[in-house]
């Protein structure tokens, strides 16, 4: 029995399901093409081929108005073919490199997918049902009893594009590449329960959209070098700030920046950057930001004065206590499992920061102002000699 295409009369319950399939199919599938166009928008490509992926399953299992209005669908019962293909089909997708939704290769994908919706329509319901299956076909051209040891080999075929994902979100650290995995996990148990395919195929897209949504979010409020929130998010935490509590604005100054990306080149540069931002964490209590440049923005709340310059010396001695060693080009891109695999002496470099601290103890103190205070300080701690943190208050005048 599938709760997609009940055939004859059936049974009061069977009805009410597909009823009620029916009723949210234009959900399911505006679900799809939402989540397509803003995956296409944002550039999350392979995201975009997951949802098509999706939308032809949704289509397959008659989950979309044209179940309503098409009498050749409701004649064909299409859930073993799309049960059928669907292994191959999420291999495919996971293997095949990242392409835009404007590429030839794209528009080869949808008209492949489309043919295998398409042909089967155009057969006799009766023969249809008699016809093997794209894996079963497989598992025939196996000879002896290793045809028997081939049975599992749907659930094998997506427990390899899952695993395809999962190193793919592993190498990228893609948060679509995860969800695409987590949609891989969905599939494999559809394709243990055919009955439960169209529940899993809205709960792979409902994944695949939040993996897309917080993508995005990322790529609007993170900054992809030091992985620090960025200054647009310091704006909108600044615009929604709120003036009951006390807070304290720090503005980081990497020292003698400029000379180091001079005497090093950039690509050192951006590692100091990353390092700098890791050691600003062991400020506990600040949110760290990414101002622009080799500059930093560090924002405590409901902090005093003396709390928030306690924390910016933790700060500046944990980035100055440890110098930055280059990175030798013969360094393993990843860690190695032992701690002897690789050891090389390269030169390092002495980093130091400065701050300037602005703190502010009225309740309607503006934050522009406490920024622009806790500037003057960084200028007054790189002209006093670097390596240093000048605090100062904001008051109402």
């Amino acid at each position: 029995m599938t709760p997609f295409r009940p055939h004859g009369k059936g049974t009061l319950a069977e009805a009410s399901l597909q009823s009620f399939v029916i009723e949210q199919a234009s959900s399911v599938g505006l679900l799809g093409l939402v989540g397509f166009a803003y995956a296409a928008w944002f550039r999350q490509h392979r995201a975009a081929m997951g949802f098509v992926l999706l939308l032809w399953l949704a289509l397959g299992l008659g989950a979309t108005p044209l179940a309503k209005l098409s009498e050749l669908s409701l004649a064909h019962d299409l859930t073993p073919t799309v049960s059928g293909w669907l292994p191959w089909n999420l291999l495919l997708v996971a293997s095949l490199p990242s392409f835009t939704v404007a590429s030839r290769a794209f528009f080869a994908v949808i008209v492949v997918l489309l043919l295998q919706l398409g042909i089967p329509l155009m057969i006799d319901p009766a023969t249809l049902a008699t016809m093997p299956s794209f894996s079963e076909r497989i598992g025939a051209l196996a000879p002896g009893n290793l045809s028997r040891w081939l049975a599992p080999l749907p659930q094998l075929v997506v427990l390899a594009a899952a695993f395809v994902f999962f190193l793919r979100w592993q190498k990228s650290d893609q948060l679509t590449e995860l969800a695409l995995c987590l949609m891989g996990s969905l599939m494999l148990l559809g394709v243990l329960r055919p009955d439960w395919l169209f529940w899993c195929v809205v709960g792979a897209m409902a994944l695949l959209m939040l993996g897309v949504f917080i993508t995005t979010h990322r790529m609007a409020f993170i900054d992809p070098l030091t992985h620090q929130y960025n200054r647009r998010a310091l704006d909108y935490t600044l615009t929604h700030l709120s003036r009951k509590r006390q807070f304290a604005i720090g503005m980081l100054d990497i020292d003698h920046f400029k000379r180091i990306n001079d005497r090093f080149g950039h690509d050192f540069g951006d590692h100091v950057l990353r390092m700098v931002a890791a050691r600003i964490r062991s400020a506990r209590g600040a949110r760290v930001y990414r101002y622009g440049g080799e500059e930093f923005c560090l924002l405590f709340k409901g902090r005093s004065l003396r709390e928030a310059v306690l924390r910016c010396n933790v700060v500046r001695e944990a980035v100055a206590a440890r110098p930055i060693a280059m990175r030798s080009p013969r360094r393993p891109a990843h860690k190695p499992l032992k701690k002897s695999a690789f050891r090389e002496k390269v030169p390092s470099v002495k980093v130091t920061v400065s701050i300037g601290l602005a703190h502010s103890t009225e309740a309607d103190a503006d934050p522009a102002a406490v920024i622009e205070k806790a500037d003057k300080n960084l200028y007054k701690a790189k002209k006093n000699g670097r390596n240093q943190v000048v605090s100062g208050r904001i008051r109402k005048s």
